[in-house]
C-alpha cells in the first residue's frame, strides 16, 4: 500500500487488520492529514514551509497536551483545544477569558492568581488571589489533583482525583484543608466556594486519557451492558467539541493575546483521498475533526481523518490525496 501525496499537507498512512485470525480479514486503512494556517501582515495564509507534523504520540508542552493524530476517530464530533495562556493588560488578581465560534458556541473561564485555603473562624475562605499578569489554560492548573487520607490511625494514603490527577485544589479531609492550593481556572456558572466542592476540571488544552473526565463520555450502557464508543477518541475537554466542523465561521478570543480580542474566519477545505485498488477507484472525504489553536504563535491546524475499510488481497492498491476549495 502506497500513500501518493502530491499536496502541502503533512499525511500518514495507518494499516491495520480488523481481525487478524478470521479467514479473509478485513483490512482497516488510516488516512491522517493536517493543514496548518499562521497569521501574516495580510491576514491567515496556509503553511506549506514549516507546518505543524503528525504527532505520533502526545506532545506535552507548558501550556498543555498536543494530542497524537494516529488514532482512528470517527462519528465522535469535532474537537476544539486551545494551547494558550490568558493574557492580562496589566498585574490582575482575576480575569476572565473567552473563546466564541459563530453565534451558537461560547465558552468562558475565570482565571484568578495564586490563592490557598484559610482558616477563618469556623471554617476555610480562599486566601485573597495573588496578582498575575500570564496564567496557563491547562489541565495542570485547573480543579483536581492529589491529596492524603488517614485510615487506621496513623496509616496515610495518596488519593487522586479520578476526573483530573494532575490539577490542584483536591481535599478529602478537613485537617488538609489550610494551605491547600486553590485551581487558577474555575467555570463562572460553578464556582468553588466550599472546600467539600468537588467540581468538574475547566481548561483548554487536551484532556489526559486516562482520566475519568475523559472515559466518561466514551462509555455508554445500553441494554444493560457497558460499551466503548468511538468517542474514546476525542481529546478535548467535553466541553469543547463541535458536532461539525465551522468552516466560514469567525473564531474570536479574548483575553489570550496581548492586545485583548484575537480573531479571524475559518476558510474553506476540503480534502479528498482516492482510493484505488485494481483497475477500480473510490473517492473518500477526510473528515476535518480537530481544531487545534495556538495563540502564542498566531496559529492554528485543522486534522483530517479518514477510514477505509477493505476486503485485503494482494492486488497493488494506492492512496492518493488531493485539495479542493482552498
Amino acid at each position: 500500500m502506497e500513500l501518493i501525496n502530491p499536496t502541502p499537507l503533512p499525511a500518514q498512512l495507518y494499516i491495520g487488520e480488523l481481525d487478524p485470525l478470521a479467514p479473509g480479514s478485513k483490512r482497516i486503512l488510516l488516512v491522517v492529514a493536517k493543514a496548518t494556517f499562521r497569521e501574516g501582515a495580510e491576514g491567515f495564509y496556509l503553511d506549506t514551509e514549516s507546518p505543524f507534523p503528525l504527532y505520533q504520540t502526545d506532545t506535552r508542552t507548558p501550556l498543555g497536551i498536543l494530542p497524537r493524530d494516529d488514532l482512528p476517530k470517527y462519528n465522535a464530533g469535532v474537537d476544539l483545544i486551545v494551547i494558550g495562556k490568558a493574557h492580562a493588560p496589566k498585574a490582575v488578581t482575576s480575569m476572565k477569558v473567552s473563546f466564541q465560534i459563530g453565534k451558537n458556541f461560547r465558552r468562558d473561564l475565570l482565571v484568578f492568581g495564586e490563592r490557598k485555603w484559610e482558616k477563618r473562624g469556623e471554617g476555610f475562605k480562599p486566601s485573597s488571589p495573588l496578582e498575575f499578569s500570564e496564567m496557563p489554560l491547562s489541565h495542570e492548573v485547573a480543579y483536581g489533583g492529589r491529596t492524603k487520607v488517614k485510615i487506621g490511625g496513623d496509616m496515610e494514603v495518596e488519593v487522586s482525583y479520578p476526573l483530573n490527577p494532575e490539577g490542584k485544589g483536591f481535599v478529602l479531609q478537613e485537617e488538609e484543608v489550610e494551605g491547600t492550593p486553590l485551581p487558577n481556572l474555575e467555570n463562572p456558572n460553578e464556582p468553588i466556594l466550599n472546600w467539600e466542592d468537588h467540581p468538574t476540571p475547566v481548561f483548554w488544552s487536551a484532556v489526559e486519557p486516562h482520566t475519568v473526565l475523559h472515559m466518561q463520555r466514551a462509555l455508554e450502557y445500553e441494554e444493560g451492558a457497558w460499551s466503548i464508543t468511538s468517542r474514546v477518541f476525542s481529546r478535548a475537554h467535553p466541553e469543547l467539541t463541535l458536532p461539525a466542523f465551522p468552516f466560514g465561521e469567525e473564531v474570536s478570543l479574548w483575553g489570550l493575546t496581548p492586545d485583548g480580542r484575537w480573531g479571524w474566519r475559518l476558510p474553506f477545505m476540503d480534502v479528498k483521498a482516492r482510493f484505488n485498488q485494481g483497475g477500480g477507484s473510490k473517492i473518500f472525504d477526510l473528515s476535518p475533526d480537530a481544531l487545534v489553536i495556538m495563540p502564542e504563535e498566531r496559529s492554528y491546524y485543522i486534522c483530517y481523518r479518514s477510514i477505509i475499510i477493505y476486503p485485503y488481497s494482494p492486488e497493488g492498491k494506492t492512496i492518493s490525496l488531493f485539495l479542493e476549495k482552498v
